[in-house]
């Protein structure tokens, strides 16, 4: 997955023959907020801490942004966008159902170390049922049921159980947190929680014993059934995080 970067942009307004500070300044207050979210959790960052990491003033800050609130909502949401493109990526450069598995779960356990520090305080957040980042997170779900199944469907010839994908998808959330919290650093963590992804998510994409039997295994709900979520691994929540917010 690409890291947020103002890189890209700057070398099209060079281009261009004129600077975009306002892009600048925007990814700039980003990277800042990503930095002090991460180091401190959500409820123990205020704006000064984005301020500071970020090396602006409170003026340039509220000219992109409402609050604190905004700015991490803002975060969340460039995060997700990223993700999923990398997801659509993966899918679409493997050649065969197996190689787009291997891919997709490469990609989902790149994603804290793409996101960096700030990925277990997103993460809790998004978790947390009534919020706005938690029903961002459910339509992100979503979009990954449909982008899977219709691969699926596509190159497997059969449809599948939007809860089965669902399954893959919880479990892929909590071990890519579980090697996030435990050893981010450890590559033969990595290398276990990529065989048992791989494991968990070819049997259940194995055609079942049965299939279509009268107590519908084999039948395919639609993809709008309610997401099952993956609790946040606690030991990634700063202990702030669950105290009532500071301005």
């Amino acid at each position: 997955m690409r890291k947020l970067s103002a890189r890209p942009a700057a070398r099209r307004a060079r281009r261009r023959g004129r600077p975009d500070p306002a892009f600048s300044a925007r990814t700039q207050i980003l990277i800042g907020a990503a930095e002090a979210f991460g180091r401190n959790g959500y409820a123990d960052t205020s704006v000064e801490d984005v301020l500071r990491a970020a090396g602006v003033s409170r003026r340039t800050f509220y000219r992109f942004f409402r609050n604190k609130d905004d700015v991490f909502a803002q975060l969340y949401e460039t995060a997700t966008l990223l993700f999923v493109q990398a997801m659509r990526n993966a899918i679409a450069i493997g050649d065969t159902p197996e190689q787009k598995l291997r891919n997709a779960i490469d990609t989902y356990l790149r994603a804290p170390e793409d996101v960096g520090p700030v990925f277990g305080v997103l993460m809790t957040e998004s978790s947390r049922p009534g919020t706005p980042l938690y029903e961002r997170r459910q339509a992100v779900i979503d979009e990954l049921v449909s982008l899977f199944a219709d691969d699926a469907r596509a190159h497997r010839g059969r449809d599948i159980d939007p809860l089965i994908v669902r399954g893959i998808i919880a479990a892929a959330e909590r071990i890519a947190l579980h090697v996030f919290c435990e050893a981010p650093g450890d590559p033969s963590l990595k290398q276990r929680a990529r065989r048992a992804l791989l494991h968990i998510a070819s049997a259940a994409l194995s055609p079942p014993d049965g299939e279509g039997d009268a107590d519908g295994a084999g039948d395919a709900p639609a993809a709008s059934d309610a997401p099952a979520p993956a609790a946040a691994d606690a030991r990634c929540e700063p202990a702030a995080a669950r105290e009532p917010d500071r301005p």
